[in-house]
């Protein structure tokens, strides 16, 4: 049982930590977007007679009058969240040894695995001034460097602003702000109107 139980909660977790998972949510909350933009909000059924008989009940059955305060835009709006914190807690232990414990050295392994590759022949003669050239143009534009050197290789390792890879989750946090925004106007927002001549005052709005 309890195996079977870590194998629901593993397969949750990879749902969630799913890229197409999040390209999926974003494309429903843009169409989302687009269908509260195109149909009018919060109007009077009548409004929606122009539409014809089938479609009148396709946007009153789906609350696409009230996009925005449907359950089905609350639920896309949670599991964007969802997937992003997973995400998140997922990708963090890979970027944390990333930038703690860096590879300095070009394995095989990663070699086959770069999407631009170039060899060029060197000069073993001027090997150790080619060396020096790479190491002070690198510095100069602002990297760390570091040169290491096993038997007949030769690793050039450089870096600038490691922190910088934990940028992206500033990224996450402001988005997760913005759903909780969405998330609170869907469930506790309401729209008012205030009619008001120049120089007039009120303090009565229309719900």
């Amino acid at each position: 049982m309890k195996k079977q139980n870590n194998d629901i909660w593993d397969k949750l977790y990879d749902f969630f930590s799913s890229i197409k998972l999040a390209v999926l949510l974003l494309f429903l909350l843009a169409l989302t977007s687009i269908i509260g933009t195109v149909i009018e909000q919060q109007a009077s059924p009548d409004v929606y007679e122009k539409y014809g008989e089938f479609w009148k009940n396709v946007i009153l059955k789906l609350h696409l009058y009230d996009v925005y305060h449907s359950w089905w835009y609350i639920l896309l709006i949670v599991l964007f969240a969802i997937n992003l914190i997973v995400c998140s807690i997922k990708r963090l232990p890979y970027i944390h040894k990333l930038v703690k414990y860096p590879q300095k050295k070009l394995t095989l392994d990663i070699e086959k695995k770069l999407p631009l590759l170039y060899k060029i022949t060197l000069d073993a003669s001027k090997l150790e001034e080619i060396k020096n050239k790479i190491k002070n143009l690198l510095t100069k534009l602002g990297y760390k460097v570091e040169i290491i050197e096993e038997g007949k290789n030769i690793y050039v390792f450089a870096d600038k602003r490691p922190w910088a890879r934990y940028g992206v989750y500033i990224v996450h946090i402001g988005i997760l702000i913005i759903l909780a925004g969405a998330l609170i106007s869907a469930l506790f927002g309401y729209r008012g109107y205030m009619n008001l001549a120049p120089r007039t005052q009120s303090n009565l709005v229309t719900l």
